[in-house]
């Protein structure tokens, strides 16, 4: 366009300055004419004149041509163009369209074809389409007309070339008048045949610039919508990448599923093939339902009589009281006849002691014996039951031994209270649970609640583990006793003896 531009402005300069030459050939040929000879002379600088503005009529027509060739050739470059990229976008929207109708839950999609159609709704209404075959259109029609120019323009400049050379040719015949004249009248002829084709010429540039106007026009549209275009590809390559990255996730996606769903049948299948082995053990179980218990009775801990229940229980409380009866009787008899065994014998205390702790295994081995018989209980064994009742009078011969020795009188009422303490809390009567929280707190302390458990076990086929546990608790606190028992004498001895010494001392000093 810009060299259509310079290609009109200089045909159009060539164009006046070929008028002022033909003005002034006219002027010449006319001072020619009237003065013969005398104009003949200055037909010669007329010529010349002539001669220049034919050189730069035919400059320009070249120049002219040139850019009009080069017009046409861009103009329908430029249209193809447009018509193909207006095609590709119109199909690349329309695609974006339809697969949006083919995925209507793809939110992105939907979004996309939104988009599309507003840009077919813009096009629409800028009429962008129509402008560019409008613009088609007046490209093709400013070709034909500059066809005609370029016609024109040919004949033009063979017109100037032939002015050239009749220029010429009529400098060189210049010498006869009459061919003068005569040449003079092509002369004009031709300057008029020059002046019509630069009429025809300036027309063809006016209609040029008109057309090239309208080319102007179409590309600030075609522009426009370029731009819009260009926006609108940005926003459909983003659109394009995240439906890419959805189609990737959707292919991941899809993988997974693909793997978990192998996955679950094999585990299904497996699942299956357990169930058939499991089913398997089941076969015959109709006739098991038919009789599915079978009950068998095994005695254990049987009580074959009421005497066995409480035998535990009495035979505890009669070694306890005959104990402390033996205390009571023997060791405090008031007309001292049972000898070494009376509270004011001079004999040993330990050999005392012993004595003592032998009537209580010979009171407990009787008294056992005795229950037995009289009773009529049955045992587990017969040695496990007078072993047991030998260690029970033993124990509790030294616990009444430790309390009347240590605290006279008080040990002995000390000694019912545990007695009355024994018969509610150690579980004789009624188990050790159902009895009171407060007679609870005293069980695992008294004595006799281990003896009773050790009774119930040598009468009772039951654990043998609890038999030696309670008998290795009741030795304990035997040995617990003769240990403190030994202390206390031994404490007094050291007294008694800081205390005669002592004595002597004082009777001197008085």
């Amino acid at each position: 366009i810009s060299q259509v531009n310079s290609g009109i402005d200089a045909l159009t300069n060539g164009s006046t300055r070929l008028e002022q030459g033909i003005a002034l050939v006219n002027a010449g040929a006319d001072v020619l004419k009237s003065k013969g000879t005398q104009g003949i002379a200055d037909l010669g600088t007329g010529i010349n004149t002539l001669n220049t503005g034919a050189t730069t009529l035919d400059a320009g027509v070249s120049a002219y041509v040139s850019g009009t060739e080069q017009l046409a050739a861009g103009t329908v470059a430029y249209v193809d163009g447009m018509s193909q990229i207006n095609t590709s976008k119109t199909e690349i929207l329309n695609s974006i369209i339809s697969l949006s109708q083919a995925s209507p839950d793809n939110t992105t999609l939907a979004t996309l074809a939104e988009n599309a159609q507003a840009i077919l709704e813009a096009e629409r209404t800028a009429n962008l389409s129509t402008k560019a075959t409008g613009l088609k259109n007046g490209a093709n029609a400013l070709i034909a007309k500059d066809d005609n120019n370029l016609t024109q323009g040919q004949k033009l400049s063979a017109g100037a070339t032939s002015l050239k050379n009749g220029m010429n040719k009529l400098k060189t015949d210049s010498a006869g008048l009459s061919q003068i004249t005569d040449g003079i009248d092509q002369l004009k002829g031709g300057l008029t045949d020059v002046s019509n084709g630069i009429t025809t010429l300036k027309n063809g540039s006016t209609a040029l610039k008109e057309g090239n106007g309208k080319v102007q026009e179409g590309a600030t549209t075609l522009e426009g919508g370029l731009k819009t275009l260009s926006d609108s590809s940005a926003q459909v390559k983003s659109a394009l990448d995240q439906l890419d990255d959805g189609a990737k996730q959707a292919l991941d996606g899809t993988t997974e599923l693909k793997n978990g769903t192998d996955t679950f049948k094999s585990e299904i299948d497996k699942g299956i093939e357990n169930a058939k082995k499991e089913l398997g053990k089941l076969e015959g179980l109709e006739n098991f339902v038919e009789d599915p218990v079978e009950f068998k009775e095994e005695s254990y801990g049987e009580v074959d009589s009421y005497g066995v229940a409480f035998a535990p229980l009495f035979i505890s409380i009669g070694l306890w009281v005959g104990a402390l009866m033996c205390y009571v009787v023997l060791y405090y008899d008031q007309r001292h006849r049972f000898g070494m065994l009376d509270h004011d014998s001079k004999a040993n205390k330990y050999i005392q002691n012993l004595a003592y702790l032998g009537i209580g295994v010979a009171d407990g081995i009787v008294t056992g014996i005795i229950l037995k018989l009289a009773l009529g209980y049955s045992v587990v064994s017969m040695p496990a039951y007078l072993a047991e009742c030998a260690l029970v009078g033993l124990l509790f011969m030294e616990v009444i031994q430790f309390l009347i020795k240590n605290f006279g009188d008080f040990g002995k009422f000390m000694a019912l209270i545990i007695l009355v303490l024994q018969l509610a809390a150690s579980g004789g009567t009624f188990p050790v649970e159902t009895i009171d929280n407060g007679f609870k707190a005293f069980t695992t302390w008294l004595p006799m609640t281990y003896t009773i458990r050790a009774f119930r076990d040598t009468l009772i086929s039951t654990n043998n583990s609890l038999l030696v546990q309670n008998t290795l608790i009741m030795i304990g606190i035997f040995a617990g006793m003769v240990v403190l028992q030994l202390v206390i004498d031994l404490v007094k001895m050291q007294i008694n003896k800081v205390k005669v010494e002592e004595t002597p001392a004082k009777k001197t000093t008085k």
